[in-house]
């Protein structure tokens, strides 16, 4: 699937791109949202320059988790007590949003006098490390998806061979089951015969 993620930097902490985000109720609407340099998240009706639908500001106190009830789903817990939930197209960008805005949320906006928390080239720093985190985990989900389809593939051949092999020997079964019937039919023809014999000799001198 590809992305719906149009910009993206670690540099200045920013990204763009298309999300669906949730409105009243069951209701689930896409808009064009973006986090620009000054630490704004927005959400747009249509791409960036059109109107304006919603906007909040990303400080420290933000946070972000995935949603566990939306497939690509993060919900951002802002100022205010306000809730916004998002959802993305791609288990990829869900991840590099997340990690985009938390850097964004971790950018120096503490108040005079308060000790800072982060300055910018440590916020910056911190994205570019969530995008080097978040390809590393695409790069492993790739790797176990490999692995597993080889171990399957190996699985399956495993079981294949076995299947030959087993059929390779059932003839040998076979054969060995009506060589004991043969002997064991003989054997009693062999018995019959002698039983025969004896009699007639017996007749032969009364």
């Amino acid at each position: 699937m590809s992305s719906n993620i149009t910009h993206i930097s670690s540099n200045d902490i920013t990204i763009e791109g298309w999300l669906r985000k949730k409105g009243s109720l069951f209701s689930w609407r896409t808009y064009f949202v973006s986090v620009d340099a000054n630490r704004f998240l927005s959400y747009y009706i249509k791409a960036s320059g059109g109107r304006l639908a919603g906007r909040v500001k990303l400080t420290r106190k933000c946070k972000v988790v995935l949603d566990p009830r939306k497939e690509n789903g993060f919900v951002l817990f802002a100022d205010l007590g306000r809730t916004l939930k998002f959802a993305a197209d791609s288990k990829s960008d869900v991840v590099l949003w997340k990690e985009i805005i938390e850097s964004a949320c971790l950018y120096d906006e503490s108040p005079p006098g308060e000790k800072k928390i982060d300055t910018g080239k440590d916020a910056r720093t911190s994205a570019a490390a969530a995008l080097q985190r978040a390809h590393r985990r695409l790069r492993g989900t790739s790797v176990k998806k490999r692995f597993f389809q080889q171990s399957s593939s190996s699985l399956s051949t495993s079981t294949e061979t076995k299947r030959q092999e087993s059929s390779e020997i059932k003839p040998d079964d076979e054969t060995t089951e009506k060589t004991e019937t043969t002997i064991k039919k003989r054997t009693t023809q062999n018995v019959t015969t002698q039983k025969k014999n004896k009699k007639a000799f017996a007749d032969f001198f009364l």
